[in-house]
């Protein structure tokens, strides 16, 4: 089954840096929102994986601007911190 593409994310280099710093979020009232790359890093996962949450609706989520997704720092420390599993000794 394939997977829609983002296309706002991928357009023709958009993100990407050429050299020097690249800021991977933006702030909303005190809140750091971190685009696909940067939730990938946070998460040690491929951007694909990120995408294919999103999709299936299995990760919050913000929706800019159409096509644009960007994922709340402290949405994302929830995120994870409710699918840890301890272990059982």
């Amino acid at each position: 089954m394939r997977l829609p593409i983002d296309t706002g994310t991928m357009r023709s280099g958009a993100g990407r840096s050429t050299g020097g710093t690249r800021t991977s979020g933006r702030k909303l009232d005190d809140e750091t929102l971190l685009d696909v790359r940067a939730a990938a890093d946070r998460l040690g996962c491929s951007e694909r994986f990120i995408r294919r949450l999103v999709q299936e609706r299995r990760i919050p989520f913000v929706k800019l601007a159409g096509t644009k997704i960007r994922f709340e720092e402290t949405s994302l420390d929830r995120w994870i911190a409710s699918h840890r599993v301890e272990v059982i000794n």
